[in-house]
């Protein structure tokens, strides 16, 4: 971005901060229940004929602005399962109504506190919303356990995707993390499922998110401590599986007058088994592989949130997130080669030793300022993350005749590889309502510093011998500039419009001493974004909105370091990778809150993936990291609630999906389907089996018919899971008793064909286990239940492979 141009941006927002116009009469408050902000409630003022005026939706904080006349009308706030809100107001000016709280129908009191239940599952216009606390299922897992359970999610061990759209970015409290792949699915095995309030999942963010990710944000929102109390809680699980572990965790919360502050941490200490297959079916040999693996779990982790209220309209806060992990793995691989008889010629029998150690940290400090009545705000982040990775790798493959007669060392090989990854990141945002609409609008600046060294010596001799073709010290550094500006407005009584642009401007620059290159690249992009809402009558909701985004090559994929997995088989990243951009359009209707229809278009542009290198002579195989296809995905979404009867409560979700890919041209031919249609199919069972409530149970189901993933089909998939839970409130107890995967179908199983060259995989990641939970709460518990979030922002993200 030039300079001339930030200046003028910059001069257009202070204008804006510094004027207003007073024609109308400007309405705001915070629609929220016991315990938070209330997203999309309907707020409508009437006349003294019970017309509807002005009317708007609550936003994700529960916050709503509108304008009007002065006179008198009636406020009428609503959202289904609360009792509706009715007041007469008289409006002579400029009015602030404070927080707005409804009233949970299904709500219940007993001698220590008001509970309210949110239904598990909400569905909104831009929005799902998976209420984490409510899951008996995810009681006692950590947040890949509490992402399985939300409706539409895709998870495997190195990606996180919306099912008939793509992958997505992950927020912890609205702030992006800079990892992704295995680290990223690492980090994220740290977290508590207890710790976490709701999951978003977002599929067209706004303009004031960074642009990153394909089909949309999964923001993680974490637990706050109740209001005008203290509060321990105590929790222990044991995962019993072919290898086990177990899980302790601690939680501390405090709030009392303008100070809010919590404290936890949490550790795990076993392993999990993993299953996998290849098969390369070359002209005159196939080899068959399976893989048997232990990963280890260890880690270690706490988190330290503190806010302090410095008057009415000023709070400061800060956040510090640690985690230290040793996920070791040890796996022995077991390659079988077959001639065109299928008669065995020879065998390869691979020990592998992986030592990892990982460390990351994550620092905010944020500040929010309300700067006067008419609901102007402004808020500044400063934000810090480092994760540092060691690993050492050991292998040595030895090669048996067919009556398994040792033939000596066939291959033998140490690599290191070191890794640390900074970022630094300051933003401000403004909220800034008038009398024509609601602007929003800020800037952002993010450096990224990711350095790796990697060494390899082969060993194969029976010396270690460093390979400097297989060596290399990497530096990539990004920098990230953004400014964005967003606008929504009520267009009459039934209509709501809003549009934004964010500005993002990339410079990049990558060292390899291995290639002896420099590589630099700029790129300025612009990331439109519009939405329409239509309210045909108290039932019925339509909304479209377009999106677009990018998605930049993860730091392993950029990487050029070789990996072996044995002497025939390796991967390597790409450093001349360039981003994909997407293209997301959505039609929406929401009938009563319950039913949710949704079709869409995703267009990937430039779309970077995995391909496979075949080498038909020597019969070696190099997985590389290129720009090869365009992708094309129509999806059609239905999405019903259930909650007729006091004792169930049903989500059922069906996803119909079209997809078409095509590919260019690499140098090489990829013979696979590139038009294929999937369906998806999910049904969770939330059920109350005691009049008290204090038994319950969760009864979930979700298959996937075979879909495209990049240029491999992957073949059907299922899970079936049951979990018990038993409310001791009196004794301040709970117990959990879980089965998950009881089926074993979840594998991962796919396979595509490359120069006629057939290949086919499995992957198990030890899903099946049984799970024993207690958690045991203990505090100053009282009646009023509040909590607010702070209302900061973004960052950190890439360092998967």
């Amino acid at each position: 971005m030039n300079e001339t141009l930030t200046k003028k941006i910059l001069l257009v927002f202070i204008f804006l901060l510094s004027t207003d116009s007073y024609a109308q009469v400007n309405l705001r408050g915070i629609v929220r229940d016991e315990k938070e902000g209330i997203t999309y409630a309907n707020v409508a003022l009437l006349d003294s004929m019970g017309n509807t005026v002005a009317g708007t939706y609550s936003d994700e904080q529960g916050q709503f602005s509108m304008h009007s006349k002065a006179g008198n009308y009636t406020l009428a706030v609503s959202f289904i399962g609360y009792e509706s809100w009715v007041r007469e107001i008289a409006l002579k000016g400029d009015q602030d109504l404070g927080e707005i709280v409804l009233v949970n129908q299904d709500f219940k009191l007993d001698e220590v506190a008001i509970v309210g239940n949110k239904q598990l599952i909400e569905s909104s216009l831009d929005r799902l919303t998976f209420h984490v606390e409510n899951s008996v299922a995810a009681n006692g897992g950590d947040a890949l356990d509490a992402l399985r359970l939300a409706p539409g999610l895709r998870l495997t061990d190195n990606e996180i995707a919306i099912v008939g759209k793509g992958e997505v970015r992950v927020m912890i409290d609205g702030r992006i993390l800079q990892l992704t792949g295995k680290e990223l699915i690492s980090y994220l095995g740290s977290i508590s499922a207890n710790d976490i309030k709701k999951i978003e999942v977002i599929t067209n963010p706004p303009a004031r998110f960074d642009a990153e990710g394909n089909s949309g944000i999964i923001n993680i929102i974490l637990k706050n401590g109740i209001k005008d109390s203290w509060s321990n809680t105590v929790s222990s699980t044991y995962t019993a599986a072919v290898h086990s572990f177990y899980d302790f965790r601690n939680t501390f919360s405090y709030q009392k007058n303008r100070i809010k502050a919590l404290f936890n941490f949490n550790g795990r200490k076993g392993s999990r088994e993993v299953l996998e297959t290849a098969d390369i079916f070359y002209p005159e040999e196939s080899w068959r592989s399976a893989v048997s693996r232990e990963d280890r779990q260890d880690y270690f982790s706490g988190r330290i949130a503190f806010d302090y209220e410095l008057g009415e309209n000023l709070s400061i806060g800060f956040q510090y997130l640690e985690n230290t992990s040793n996920p070791d793995i040890q796996d022995q691989t077991n390659t079988v080669i077959f001639n065109p008889w299928d008669i065995p010629n020879y065998s390869l029998l691979t020990n592998a030793v992986y030592d990892f150690d990982n460390h990351s940290r994550m620092a905010n400090v944020h500040v929010v300022s309300h700067l006067d009545t008419l609901g102007r705000k402004l808020s500044v982040d400063l934000d810090y993350f480092k994760y540092s990775s060691a690993l050492e790798r050991t292998l040595e493959t030895e090669r048996f005749s067919p009556k398994q007669v040792s033939q000596g060392i066939d291959f033998s090989a140490v690599s290191s590889a070191d890794q640390v990854i900074k970022n630094y990141s300051a933003r401000i945002d403004v909220e800034h309502p008038t009398t024509w609409a609601n602007i929003s609008y800020g800037i952002k600046a993010s450096l990224i510093s990711n350095g790796s060294i990697t060494d390899f010596y082969n060993k194969s001799s029976g010396e270690a011998v460093l390979d400097p073709e297989l060596t290399d010290n990497f530096q990539y550094d990004e920098n990230i500039q953004a400014l964005y500006l967003s606008a929504g407005k009520n267009l009459g009584e039934k209509w709501e419009a809003k549009a934004g642009l964010r500005l993002e401007n990339t410079l990049i620059e990558g060292k390899s001493r291995h290639l002896g290159e420099k590589i630099e690249r700029k790129y300025f992009n612009l990331f439109p974004t519009f939405y329409l809402n239509y309210l045909l009558d108290d039932k019925n909701v339509f909304s479209m909105n377009y999106g677009k985004r990018i998605n930049r090559p993860s730091y392993w994929y950029l990487n050029p370091f070789r990996t072996f997995l044995n002497g025939n088989f390796s991967t390597e990243g790409n450093p001349f990778l360039q981003p994909s951009l997407n293209d997301n359009f959505e039609f929406s209707h929401v009938y009563k809150n319950q039913l949710t229809t949704s079709l869409s278009l995703h267009i990937t542009s430039n779309g970077f993936g995995t391909l496979a290198e075949i080498d038909v002579i020597q019969n070696i195989v190099r997985l590389k990291k290129e720009n090869f296809f365009t992708e094309y995905n129509f999806a059609l979404t239905e999405s019903y609630l259930f909650n007729q009867w006091s004792w169930l409560e049903s989500n059922i979700t069906l996803v119909a999906y079209y997809k078409s890919l095509k590919f260019e041209d690499v140098g090489f031919a990829i013979d696979q389907l590139n038009e294929f249609f999937s369906y998806y199919f999910i049904l969770n069972n939330a059920f109350s089996l005691n009049s008290k409530k204090t038994l319950k149970a969760q009864l979930n189901y979700w298959y996937a018919s075979p879909f495209l993933h990049e240029n491999k089909k992957v073949y059907s998939r299922s899970s079936l899971d049951l979990t018990l839970r038993f409310d001791m409130p009196k004794q301040n107890l709970q117990f959990s008793l879980g089965f998950f995967d009881i089926l074993k179908t979840s594998s991962w199983d796919n396979g595509y064909t490359i120069n006629d060259i057939r290949q086919e995989f499995t992957n198990y990641w030890g899903n099946r286990n049984i799970r024993f939970s207690l958690n045991y709460k203990f505090g100053n518990k009282q009646v009023k239940v509040g909590s607010r979030k702070f209302g900061n922002e973004e960052e950190r993200r890439r360092a998967g492979n």
